[in-house]
């Protein structure tokens, strides 16, 4: 499995609706941590998920957790 990078804009006044429905995620995504920066003005959510391919990762997630628009990217990582 790999790592991406999962993350999701909305609009203003959507903020609500996305934190409940992130409650609804797949049971395989339950647990992770989601984070969100709707606070300092940017509305967006994104969490590091893992899986086989960005595409079955966001076909994955439920249509309601695609408002606005979703992006999954694979991650690599380095250590400094």
């Amino acid at each position: 499995m790999a790592r991406f990078w999962v993350s999701n804009s909305h609009e203003d006044g959507q903020c609500g609706e996305m934190m409940t429905l992130l409650g609804r995620a797949p049971e395989e995504l339950k647990g992770t941590e989601v984070w969100c920066t709707c606070p300092s003005g940017q509305h967006e959510w994104f969490m590091i998920a893992e899986g086989n391919d960005t595409d079955s990762l966001l076909e994955s997630l439920p249509d309601e957790l695609r408002i606005g628009s979703t992006t999954v990217m694979k991650l690599a990582s380095a250590t400094l």
